[in-house]
């Protein structure tokens, strides 16, 4: 597992939403997650009491239109103003503990498709549309990653969300 880190051009994410998808991400997988948040910098802290005093950190770094994201391990931490270490000395042991020896790379096709799925989202006011028209539900699975569209407004939106990221409508 060695350290990676991507640059992101272009996009014009919303990078509170790209943080909220790793959280349901990595909670999926049974780690406790945490999400932390100052100026330009978004860091999600993940756990699993396997690892004892230690977490992987999930770091978005920039703006919307130009971010870097990179993984790292090291000692948990209870705010944002430290910063982690990387993965490339990390224990087979500990990888074993991890539950999977593919967890980054697994982690990064997931983090692609979701910066792809959200492209251009940043700025978008949600709009209220009136529920006497519905759009037709459909389903559709990107990369293993349901997705439900919007009755409302059309919008994709991760099967796990509740309400629409793009007009707020209810999705279930």
């Amino acid at each position: 597992m060695t350290m990676e880190r991507r640059q992101f051009q272009g996009y014009n994410c919303d990078l509170i939403a790209l943080q909220e998808y790793i959280e349901i991400y990595f909670a999926g997988k049974g780690f406790r997650v945490t999400n932390f948040h100052k100026g330009t910098v978004y860091l999600t802290q993940i756990r699993k009491n396997e690892l004892g005093s230690k977490s992987i950190f999930i770091k978005i770094v920039g703006i919307p239109t130009r971010f870097e994201v990179s993984m790292g391990l090291g000692e948990t931490i209870k705010n944002i103003n430290r910063s982690p270490s990387s993965f490339d000395r990390i224990p087979f042991s500990v990888k074993l503990i991890l539950g999977e020896l593919r967890l980054e790379g697994d982690f990064w096709n997931f983090f692609a498709t979701q910066a792809q799925l959200n492209r251009n989202t940043f700025g978008l006011q949600k709009r209220v549309i009136s529920r006497s028209h519905p759009v037709q539900r459909e389903r559709e699975i990107v990369r293993e990653i349901e997705i439900v569209f919007c009755r409302y407004c059309g919008a994709k939106n991760v099967a796990r969300r509740t309400s629409c990221l793009q007009c707020g409508g209810n999705l279930h």
